[in-house]
């Protein structure tokens, strides 16, 4: 049978739909060629596909350590007014510095080497091998924060090893990056602890000089524990001037944290001023240093000089043997939550997958085949003129389109 109509049974009203069925119909055996040819040639070439596997690990995001703030962390207690520990900000989160760090190819280089890449490869290309690492490399940052590092390849066990290699890298760049950073930390506390013990030695021997020439004169209890409160205080000041420092190092001098020390500073140094200036009832200091007699007065100034010093001192041996511990340290710098194992099943090609859309496409082009030619038969029967311009100008363009290869053709024979 060629026809619907001829299928007993069947009897529609002649319709656009009906028209099309009846073309797919008469046309049934092409489109199935079509269909399982094209099917059969998708599985045959999915099938000769190699298999990529996929190894991921999974790697928390690194805590800023104690070296990683500012100096005045450790300049905690002794003024309830001053606040808490200050914390240094930074403009990009942890886990996007590690990001980066992974990429990078201070990482890959040492991901080469441990791998010997280039015999894999066969290739002493640098470039090359940094390419096809970064090609089948990922490294991203969930919602979370936690990074995530997978890496593709044929082979599963190869892809294990890549991604343990760039954890063991990434951990080796990260501890170098870290000993850097403590090693400058620590020259800095360290220049800043032979200051200040200058300083104090200084201070030390004008008070020893200034109570050798006046032997008789004293201060009482409360007095000395005014001036040490009043060292306390200005200890304070020094240390959040060493924190802005290390705050203007890392950001700018616009930024909301460097203004917000900043007032800080000068708000403390208006009251340290206001209080060793005239009395206050109430105040932190109860009475005015300026309202002691002259000797007094001048003696008083020399030991909270040496007590400052000496806060500062005490403070910065304790941060300088902070900072040469932490220099020292050969610890882990990334915390793996999820180990890398070698991957079971493949993450590509998908074939069924595959083999589906090769048969709805090959479905619809031939439709779509079966419907043009329809409607060129159609117009050859109903309007014979326009069929025939159509078909001049399809004979046109074929001739075209061929013509270069003609040409190539008869040079290469000549």
């Amino acid at each position: 049978m060629s026809r619907l109509e001829e299928i007993p049974g069947f009897s529609p009203e002649r319709s656009i739909l009906w028209e099309a069925l009846e073309v797919i119909f008469r046309w049934r055996k092409f489109i199935f060629a079509c269909v399982t040819v094209v099917c059969l040639i998708t599985a045959a070439t999915v099938f000769l596909l190699p298999k990529w596997y996929r190894a991921s690990a999974s790697v928390l995001p690194p805590e800023r350590g104690a070296m990683d703030m500012n100096l005045s962390s450790i300049f905690r207690g002794g003024v309830p007014f001053l606040g808490g520990e200050l914390a240094i900000p930074f403009s990009a989160s942890p886990s996007d510095v590690l990001v980066a760090i992974a990429q990078s190819d201070a990482v890959l280089l040492g991901v080469i080497q441990d791998l010997s890449l280039g015999k894999r490869y066969k290739t002493s290309s640098i470039e090359a091998l940094l390419g096809a690492l970064r090609g089948n490399l990922s490294v991203k940052t969930t919602t979370e924060g936690i990074v995530q590092i997978s890496y593709e390849d044929k082979d599963p066990k190869r892809a294990y090893e890549t991604v343990q290699s760039v954890l063991t890298n990434l951990d080796r760049v990260n501890q170098r990056r870290g000993s850097t950073k403590a090693r400058a930390n620590r020259l800095f506390v360290e220049g800043r602890l032979s200051e200040t013990e200058k300083a104090l030695q200084g201070a030390q021997d004008s008070l020893k000089s200034f109570q050798l020439a006046n032997r008789a004169l004293n201060l009482d209890e409360q007095t000395k524990a005014l001036i040490a409160s009043a060292a306390t205080v200005k200890a304070q000041v020094v240390a959040d001037r060493i924190a802005l420092a290390t705050l203007k190092r890392e950001l700018s001098e616009t930024h909301p944290e460097v203004q917000k020390l900043e007032g800080k500073i000068a708000s403390t140094e208006q009251e340290l001023r206001r209080l060793e200036e005239r009395g206050s009832k109430g105040s932190f200091l109860g009475v005015a240093m300026a309202a002691l007699p002259g000797l007094a007065q001048e003696l008083a100034i020399r030991l909270r000089n040496v007590a400052i010093q000496e806060k500062l001192f005490e403070l910065l041996t304790e941060q300088y043997e902070q900072a040469k511990i932490q220099e020292a340290k050969d610890t882990p710098t990334i915390s793996v939550l999820d180990y890398p194992r070698v991957p079971e099943y493949k993450i590509r090609p998908k074939r069924l997958k595959m083999v589906l859309t090769a048969f709805f496409i090959s479905f619809f082009v031939s439709l779509g085949m079966v419907f043009l030619r329809e409607y060129f038969e159609r117009m050859r029967t109903a309007d014979p003129a326009r069929y025939q311009a159509v078909a001049s100008l399809a004979s046109r363009i074929r001739a075209e389109l061929v013509s270069p290869f003609r040409r190539n053709s008869k040079g290469q024979n000549g």
